[in-house]
């Protein structure tokens, strides 16, 4: 036997399995919806012996309720509940897998979260002002879930590549300059003001905000570096064209006498930049000589072979060579 009891504001129905139609069983399954949902102020019934006893009412009056009981043979009166008797037994109709209470309890869960004709929205959202998950919601896309995840991907791919730098205040470093002077410019750290964003200040007393990715340490072996095309990354030491620590105008004057003591200062041709023209003139001059050259080294090889070739033949060969070279007999 089953109890039904049903919200009528939210439409949500509860089912209790009783062993016996008593008054004692009913108080008890109603004793527990109060304790989930408090106590209600209208009880609608029929006229049942169990809603009718001395005892029921009693209760009803001990807890400050209301009860109503709908006319004698007329089910209409009490509509919602008896809708909702005719509901469940459709539905355990259609349960074919499972026990009584395996099948009881997925038509509750199949009626409690599909909206309803009157409200419009399920049962489950009415009442407990949330949408429980059901394995519905399963076969849908999570975009949560989905911009998580892929927000983690990015996260990963990123931190793969990136080099883990870190700056402090008062800093030596080179900012990224976006005018139109050198590229990297000097500048001190002055503040953080979040994950990846400095404050620094120029030499000239500017102050700029700059992201880490455009911003590079400065290390003292780079003070004699020209600002404009020197960066952290270019560790390499100055070198000069002489010995090792000596100025570029002394290394060349020492390969100037050296020059002179081996008898090798003579002028030299100055290596002008030439234009496009002169470069494809002298292309066409470099492939000229060359075709003559081949030209005249093959017909010197033919005529050697030509020589070689007559001593070996006989009279009537050798004549027809000769009238092949142009000097009949």
């Amino acid at each position: 036997m089953l109890l039904v009891v049903v919200d009528a504001f939210s439409k949500w129905l509860e089912v209790h399995t009783l062993s016996s139609a008593t008054s004692r069983a009913t108080i008890e399954s109603i004793i527990a919806s109060i304790a989930t949902h408090g106590i209600p102020d209208i009880i609608v019934s029929d006229n049942g012996s169990c809603f009718t006893s001395q005892e029921f009412e009693l209760f009803c009056r001990s807890n400050g309720i209301t009860h109503i009981k709908s006319a004698p043979y007329h089910p209409a009166s009490n509509g919602l509940a008896e809708r909702m008797v005719q509901m469940l037994k459709q539905g355990l109709e259609k349960m074919e897998v499972g026990t009584f209470q395996e099948k009881l309890q997925r038509v509750l869960m199949a009626y409690r979260n599909t909206p309803h004709t009157t409200t419009g929205i399920t049962p489950a959202e009415l009442l407990l002002g949330r949408k429980p998950q059901t394995s519905v919601d399963l076969a849908k896309p999570n975009i949560a879930e989905r911009v998580r995840r892929k927000q983690s991907e990015q996260k990963q791919h990123h931190d793969n590549k990136a080099r883990n730098r870190s700056f402090s205040t008062q800093q030596d470093a080179y900012v990224r300059n976006f005018g139109t002077s050198s590229q990297w410019i000097r500048a001190q750290i002055r503040e953080q003001h979040g994950p990846l964003s400095f404050t620094c200040r120029l030499q000239d007393g500017r102050i700029v905000k700059r992201h880490q990715d455009h911003i590079k340490a400065r290390y003292k072996r780079e003070e004699n570096v020209a600002d404009t095309n020197c960066t952290p990354e270019d560790k390499r030491p100055v070198i000069y064209e002489g010995d090792v620590g000596e100025p570029a105008a002394h290394a060349q004057e020492k390969q100037k006498e050296t020059h002179q003591q081996t008898g090798r200062d003579k002028k030299r041709p100055i290596n002008k930049q030439k234009s496009g023209g002169e470069i494809l003139k002298e292309r066409r001059a470099n492939k000229f000589r060359h075709r003559r050259r081949y030209k005249q080294t093959t017909r010197q090889r033919r005529g050697k072979s030509l020589q070689r070739g007559t001593t070996n033949l006989g009279s009537d060969q050798r004549i027809l060579l000769e009238r092949k070279r142009g000097n009949p007999k």
